[in-house]
């Protein structure tokens, strides 16, 4: 018998299930199937909208890229990553108060360049500069 718990939403599967028969006694054995693995680049699809100069795609690329980034770093479902949330991850991993302001700072620029665009498009190499190294300070801070 098999049987997967996968939560709805999520691309990874959790756990296997698998019962087998071990000299006529079932034997229920836990096998963990592909877990969802942080890219190399986590920001490369925001990246190539950089290039493009698609700045509208830009802002949602980036968005949904860094919150992909952040809800697997913590371990928190997409859903349940509210700033406060953040914050209180951030805090059990002793992530330092620069890099927490630096990505509370991304993503409230990030978020309103989402939902009301500047007219200014000329700041987008820095704040993808800015995704980038809010991401490198936070693998080298964040505990595993």
């Amino acid at each position: 018998i098999l049987a997967t718990r996968v939560k709805k939403g999520q691309r990874k599967k959790k756990e296997d299930l698998v019962e087998t028969t071990a000299g006529g006694m079932g034997v229920v054995a836990e096998q963990t199937l592909e877990e969802f693995i942080i890219p190399e680049n986590p920001l490369l699809a925001a990246h190539e909208k950089l290039l493009e100069s698609n700045e509208a795609q830009f802002y949602r690329v980036l968005d949904s890229s860094l919150k992909k980034y952040l809800a697997v770093k913590f371990k928190v479902p997409v859903e349940e990553l509210t700033k406060k949330r953040l914050m209180e991850e951030l805090d059990k991993c002793n992530v330092g108060c620069s890099t927490s302001r630096m990505l509370t700072s991304l993503l409230d620029e990030v978020e309103l360049n989402v939902y009301a665009p500047a007219s200014n498009s000329n700041h987008l190499q820095g704040t993808y500069e800015k995704a980038s190294e809010v991401v490198a300070l936070l693998e080298k801070q964040v505990c595993k």
